[in-house]
């Protein structure tokens, strides 16, 4: 679960990771475009997520322990609610204009003054030890920004990109599901063991030009490719997240992996919906953008309640069989084919409230 939502947080507006401001700088597209286009995505990712640990806990009767002191969310917010005037000043600053690097100074400044007037004492101490620990972690960046401009060199120079560009064409005959699903094995490949940054600059380098050419708009290839190389930190057999999790929880490396890349499935699925279903990144009218949502939200709880074999309860293989036609129904550009999904959806879920009412 940490692994997935982890790598859902690295793409989460209005604070997005490295790779936002990464994709800025290759496209020139604002950032505030970059943020708005994809925060209906990642909260249907999140959706996603939520209902294969709901279907997880019931099929497997996990329920809140009661014995484990917890604190309430009004109370978390009381004691943090001045946080979040630096974040809004870091979007504030971003939208504007100004750089990243100005944007994160601007953070840094304003939270070392808002801790201040709240304590009321200029605490010394605690900005000494906040700079050696960013000169840590600038250490750590620095040298994966070495790595970087290495692979960079060795792409362009050898010629791989092009390579891989013209095989990417050339494989797929212009066809987009295609292209999409080798931008995917492509990042598996390129991607293994890299930080979702470096992961997403080799692609751009090598798959970016044959989705242009292949006439994907610019936000829409380089969207596919963010999501596609955050999906390095969980996918099999190198998952960086997933190998830091297991080692914090004591768990199985290759079940934890596995189960991760079971939860992350919106990240696999959701990268074909911005070519075909553009309405999930804002385009068209409000009716068309709902529609969209709603009808990829749909399938996307159907595809989870298929994968997990759950739905109120558990799944025969009717069911089953229908819930995998009503994702593919839901997901599927077309209304009449929402529609479709939408009656094998509401079958699966009348035949499972009949289930439990019957059921001893």
């Amino acid at each position: 679960v940490e692994a997935a939502a982890s790598a859902g947080g690295q793409i989460m507006p209005p604070i997005m990771g490295a790779v936002a401001f990464i994709m800025v700088e290759f496209t020139q597209i604002p950032y505030l475009k970059i943020v708005s286009v994809a925060t209906i995505p990642i909260i249907l990712y999140f959706i996603t997520v939520a209902c294969f640990i709901h279907f997880e806990a019931k099929r497997f009767n996990i329920r809140v322990d009661g014995t484990t002191p917890t604190s309430s969310t009004l109370s978390i917010v009381k004691t943090g609610w001045h946080f979040f005037f630096s974040l809004i000043l870091i979007v504030v600053t971003m939208a504007l204009g100004y750089s990243p690097a100005m944007a994160a100074l601007s953070g840094v400044i304003s939270l070392v003054i808002i801790h201040s007037i709240r304590t009321r004492r200029v605490d010394l101490r605690l900005v000494y030890e906040g700079l050696v620990l960013g000169g840590k972690y600038s250490l750590s960046i620095g040298s994966i920004v070495a790595c970087i401009g290495i692979i960079l060199a060795l792409v362009g120079l050898s010629g791989v990109g092009l390579k891989v560009s013209w095989f990417l064409s050339d494989l797929t005959h212009g066809a987009a599901f295609l292209a999409i699903l080798f931008v995917g094995l492509i990042s598996l490949v390129l991607g293994m063991g890299l930080p979702a940054g470096p992961a997403y600059i080799v692609l751009a380098i090598t798959a970016g030009p044959a989705l242009t050419d292949m006439g994907f708009s610019l936000l829409v290839a380089h969207l596919i490719m963010i999501w596609f190389s955050i999906d390095s930190e969980i996918t099999p057999p190198v998952g960086l997240a997933s190998i830091t999790a297991e080692g914090i929880a004591r768990a199985e490396p290759m079940r934890t992996m596995w189960t991760a890349f079971k939860f992350a499935k919106g990240l696999y699925i959701l990268p074909f919906m911005f070519y075909y279903r553009p309405g999930i990144l804002l385009e068209g009218s409000i009716g068309l953008i709902l529609e969209t949502v709603v009808s990829i939200l749909l399938g996307l709880i159907a595809f989870a309640a298929f994968w997990d074999n759950f739905f109120i309860r558990k799944t025969n293989r009717l069911e089953r069989f229908l819930l995998l036609l009503a994702a593919a129904g839901l997901l599927f550009p077309g209304f009449l084919w929402n529609v479709l999904g939408c009656f094998c959806l509401a079958a699966v879920f009348l035949s499972q409230k009949a289930g439990a009412l019957t059921s001893p």
